[in-house]
């Protein structure tokens, strides 16, 4: 099964480029500014009640600092979260070969890996019936494992010149500068 599995996935997501994702937290300064205006408030309900000119500075520094944390909460826009993709320059298959056994199968429960086992027959089997498993991926892999898929379909017309040509494409045979022009 292991190496069933290793190969359908290398196959399917081998040359997909590995990225990372970074989580970065939003900002959202309506709970500070709340909590902060609330100190405030309390802060004002002392006024007057100072004797000494040495309290009553003390009472007007902390009101004054109240105050200009008060307007830089104010100046400060809501942030949502986001998520930052990094290109890492390694595809899946780089990743999956310095992985270790934990690590490879991260990258299996990440992108979404299922493997499908129908029930057998009795009699013993040594090796794996592949007409009892499913290998499939799905989640955020889908769309490179289909840009992937026909990467690889075009190469492989690429390199063989013996395909079938495309339908509704037409072939030009002894193509010379001066057929090509009349072509144009």
């Amino acid at each position: 099964m292991d190496e069933y599995v290793t190969s359908e996935f290398l196959r399917l997501v081998g040359l997909v480029q590995f990225t990372r994702v970074t989580k970065i937290p939003g900002y959202d300064p309506q709970p500070e500014l709340d909590a902060t205006a609330a100190e405030f408030a309390e802060h004002q309900q002392q006024k007057g009640r100072q004797k000494s000119k040495a309290a009553q500075a003390e009472w007007q520094r902390r009101a004054d600092a109240l105050d200009a944390r008060l307007a830089e909460l104010e100046s400060r826009g809501k942030t949502e979260p986001r998520r930052e993709i990094v290109p890492t320059g390694r595809t899946f298959a780089d990743e999956w070969h310095a992985a270790n056994t934990a690590g490879k199968r991260a990258m299996l429960i990440d992108a979404g890996a299922r493997l499908d086992v129908k029930r057998g027959t009795k009699g013993g089997w040594r090796m794996l019936d592949l007409r009892r498993v499913e290998f499939a991926i799905t989640g955020e892999l889908d769309p490179c494992i289909g840009e992937a898929a026909a990467m690889a379909g075009h190469l492989a017309a690429e390199d063989n010149p013996d395909h079938a040509p495309t339908p509704g494409a037409k072939a030009h045979r002894n193509l010379t500068p001066q057929t090509l022009a009349t072509a144009a």
